[in-house]
């Protein structure tokens, strides 16, 4: 299962802003306020956003964020030109759960040589990979691989598992 901390770091890599929506579609079906940081290049429809246009000063940008957060329980993070003045102000004086999309370019030896990086509390790797149990033509899917825990899983799969442990605590939260 995704945990999501006060910092939580996700490289992107090929597919892996599918999985981005995907994300941004599961939160607002299970009723989570999201708002996503971004620059011009990059926007989410389905969310609140705040676009960091070029031209933004910093002053200006850190205001409009503290004024954004009625109601929000996750902030996303994408790559800007501010991407380390909002994590220092999110972690000094705003303290909400929060994605850091990163646009660090993917090691050339592959997923699997991707560190941890210590100043995060969870680590993800976003992308598109074959899946192993189907042969089919197109057997590529949505994938998610925990750095720290070291496994892989379907988006579709950790979706149903969350709803599977969500049912199980509401059944044993009645009794």
């Amino acid at each position: 299962m995704i945990e999501i901390g006060q910092r939580t770091k996700i490289w992107i890599g090929d597919g892996g802003n599918i999985i981005k929506y995907k994300l941004i579609e599961f939160y607002e079906l299970v009723g989570t306020n999201v708002l996503y940081i971004c620059d011009e290049d990059d926007r989410l429809q389905r969310c609140s956003t705040l676009i960091c246009k070029r031209d933004t000063r910093w002053e200006d940008f850190s205001n409009k964020i503290k004024e954004s957060l009625f109601r929000i329980d996750v902030i996303l993070v994408g790559p800007n030109k501010f991407y380390h003045d909002i994590k220092w102000l999110i972690n000094s004086e705003i303290k909400l759960p929060t994605i850091y999309f990163s646009n660090e370019p993917i090691p050339k030896f592959g997923i699997q040589s991707i560190k941890k990086k210590p100043s995060y509390n969870y680590n993800y790797v976003f992308y598109r990979g074959e899946n192993r149990e189907v042969m089919l033509p197109d057997s590529r899917e949505y994938l998610i691989k925990s750095v720290d825990e070291d496994w892989v899983d379907s988006v579709e799969n950790l979706k149903k598992k969350w709803l599977r442990e969500k049912n199980l605590e509401e059944l044993l939260n009645k009794k």
